[in-house]
């Protein structure tokens, strides 16, 4: 959950990631866990120990080369 500034409650929320322009090197770091909301504030190897959560073995397939972002670029 997320916390709302404007309404003082926790609230249910997504992330939005945009695109402006390509980069020649593009890096993609994808999480690999989930986490059932328990865990400690410092991440899943936290200064205070923490949660690992469940590990998420879903493949993920994009092509090695010849990858076309022109369609997620805002703008383009």
């Amino acid at each position: 959950m997320w916390y709302c500034s404007k309404c003082k409650e926790h609230v249910q929320a997504t992330k939005k990631l945009e695109i402006y322009r390509a980069p020649p090197i593009f890096v993609i770091n994808l999480k690999r866990f989930k986490h059932d909301g328990r865990s400690q504030r410092y991440g899943m190897m936290g200064m205070f120990g923490g949660n690992l959560g469940q590990k998420i073995d879903a493949d993920v397939e994009f092509p090695l080369e010849g990858l076309d972002l022109s369609k997620h670029i805002i703008g383009f």
